[in-house]
C-alpha cells in the first residue's frame, strides 16, 4: 500500500472506531555512508527506513502506536494499540492533537541533487579526501577517517482536522580526522562539511582545513593561571554555550532544575551578549523579523538594537521533536534531541 493511501485509510478507520480527534506522522529516509582507511574503502553502508505513528483520542484519553508496515493489518495494529494504550493510561493530563494554521510559510530550500549522484562517485571522492588529507603535510603521520555520506527523509504530518503537511530533505555530509606528531608533540583533529549539493563537498579544502587545525595544535602549552583578555572563535564559543545549554530549556526552568528558573524578563548576561531564538534563519545576517541585510550593517543593526538575553529568549532555535509544535510553527527552548516545553513564537511571514 503507498504511503499516502495508507495515512487516509488510518484515519478513515480511526474515525470508524471512535478515535476522535486523531493524528499520523510519517517519516522514512535513505542513507549513504563510505569511509576509507589506507587508500581502501573500510566501510560501506546504504540504509532506508519508514514508519508511522499515530495518536487519538479515545474515552477521553490520548493512545499511540506505531509501525513499519504498510498494510491492513498494520492500519488494525495502529487502531488496537491507541486504544489499548489510552485505556492503560494513568495521568489526568492529556495531550492536544492542534488543528493546524490557517497558513504556513514556504521555505526556501536549496535544490539537491543527492538522488542523481552515484555510489561510485561518493566512493572516488572519499578515497580522494583520504589520500590529499595524508598528503597535506609531512608531519601528518594518520588518516583515522575519512567519511562521504548523503542522507534523504520525508515527513508527512496529517490529523483528523483536515491539516495535510509535507515536508522532505537531502544532504551531503564529509569529514575527516588527522593525527599530526612534531616530536613529542601530538595533535587530533578533523573538518566537517555539509552541503545539499554534491560539488559543495570539496575533499581539498576539507583535507587543507584539517591539515590546518590539526597542525595548529602541535605543541601548544597552558598558560599561567590569571585573567586574560581573550577573543573567542565561533566555534570556541559554541562549545563554551553548549557547556550551559541545559539552562535554556523552559522544561527545566519550570521544573527548577535551571539557574534561570524564576528570572523571566530580567537581564541574564551582559549587555553586549544576545542569544536568539529564530525558527527560521536562512544566513547570519538575517534580523530578527526575517528580513536580509548586508552583512556590516546587518550586524551593527542587531547591535545595536537587540535587548539583553533574556530566559525566553535564551535558546538557539532548534527543530522541536513535538508534532503539534511542528504544525503551529513554535520553536523550542533546549536541545533539540530531547522533548522539551514549547512556547509560541510567531514565524515571520
Amino acid at each position: 500500500m503507498k504511503v499516502n493511501e495508507f495515512l487516509n485509510e488510518v484515519l478513515a478507520a480511526a474515525k470508524a472506531a471512535g478515535i476522535d480527534p486523531a493524528e499520523v506522522y510519517y517519516h522514512g529516509g535513505d542513507s549513504f555512508n563510505v569511509s576509507a582507511l589506507d587508500g581502501e574503502i573500510s566501510d560501506y553502508k546504504v540504509a532506508s527506513s519508514c514508519g508511522v505513528s499515530m495518536r487519538g483520542m479515545f474515552g477521553g484519553k490520548m493512545g499511540s502506536a506505531s509501525t513499519e508496515a504498510f498494510d491492513d493489518d498494520a492500519v488494525r495494529q495502529l487502531i488496537d494499540g491507541v486504544k489499548e494504550s489510552a485505556t492503560l493510561l494513568e495521568t489526568d493530563e492529556q495531550d492536544e492533537i492542534f488543528a493546524g494554521e490557517e497558513r504556513y510559510p514556504t521555505i526556501e530550500k536549496e535544490e539537491s541533487d543527492v538522488a542523481t549522484t552515484s555510489a561510485e562517485a561518493k566512493i572516488e571522492k572519499c578515497l580522494k579526501l583520504e589520500a590529499l588529507a595524508k598528503a597535506a603535510d609531512p608531519r601528518i603521520v594518520r588518516v583515522p577517517s575519512a567519511v562521504v555520506a548523503s542522507s534523504s527523509s520525508e515527513v508527512i504530518l496529517r490529523n483528523s482536522y483536515g491539516l495535510n503537511l509535507q515536508d522532505s530533505g537531502s544532504y551531503f555530509f564529509s569529514y575527516t580526522s588527522l593525527v599530526a606528531k612534531d616530536g613529542a608533540s601530538t595533535a587530533v583533529n578533523g573538518k566537517v562539511a555539509v552541503s545539499s549539493r554534491f560539488d559543495g563537498i570539496d575533499p581539498e579544502k576539507i583535507a587543507a582545513d584539517a591539515a590546518k587545525e590539526t597542525l595548529s595544535q602541535l605543541n601548544a602549552s597552558p598558560v599561567p593561571t590569571g585573567e586574560y583578555r581573550v577573543i573567542f572563535r565561533y566555534d570556541a564559543m559554541q562549545s563554551l554555550l553548549q557547556t550551559f545549554w541545559g539552562v535554556f530549556s523552559a522544561e527545566n526552568a519550570q521544573q527548577n532544575l535551571s539557574l534561570f528558573a524564576g528570572k523571566e524578563g530580567e537581564n541574564v548576561a551582559a549587555d553586549v551578549v544576545t542569544i536568539g531564538s529564530r525558527a527560521r534563519v536562512l544566513d547570519v545576517d538575517e534580523d530578527v523579523e526575517g528580513q536580509r541585510q548586508p552583512h556590516e550593517e546587518g550586524r551593527r543593526q542587531r547591535q545595536a538594537d537587540d535587548p539583553p538575553a533574556r530566559p525566553q529568549d535564551g535558546a538557539q532555535a532548534g527543530r522541536c521533536i513535538d508534532r503539534q509544535c511542528r504544525a503551529r510553527g513554535w520553536t523550542h527552548h533546549g536541545c533539540a534531541d530531547e522533548p522539551v516545553h514549547c512556547r509560541r513564537r510567531e514565524v515571520a511571514e
